[in-house]
C-alpha cells in the first residue's frame, strides 16, 4: 500500500504568507557578489513583492561591506 506524502505549504521567509513554489530568494543575495556570484547559493521561498521590497537593503549592505573593507585594505 502506497501512502501519499503531503508537503507543507511554502511560506515566505520575510512575511510568513503562503508562496507560489516558483518564487525564490537567494541567501545571501546574489547582488552582493557583483558580476560573478557563486552558482550554489541557497534559495528560500519568498514573494516577489517581498523580495523586491528588500533589494535596496541588499545594495546598502554590499556598499557598506566594501566601504568597511576598503578602510582596512586599500585593494578592496
Amino acid at each position: 500500500m502506497r501512502t501519499s506524502v503531503v508537503k507543507p505549504p511554502m511560506v515566505c521567509y520575510l512575511c510568513g504568507g503562503a508562496v507560489d513554489a516558483r518564487s525564490k530568494d537567494h541567501v545571501p543575495p546574489r547582488g552582493i557578489f557583483g558580476d560573478s556570484p557563486p552558482l550554489n547559493l541557497v534559495t528560500v521561498p519568498c514573494h516577489r513583492a517581498c523580495n523586491g521590497a528588500f533589494s535596496a537593503d541588499d545594495e546598502y549592505f554590499r556598499d557598506w561591506v566594501v566601504h568597511t573593507a576598503a578602510y582596512f585594505n586599500k585593494e578592496a
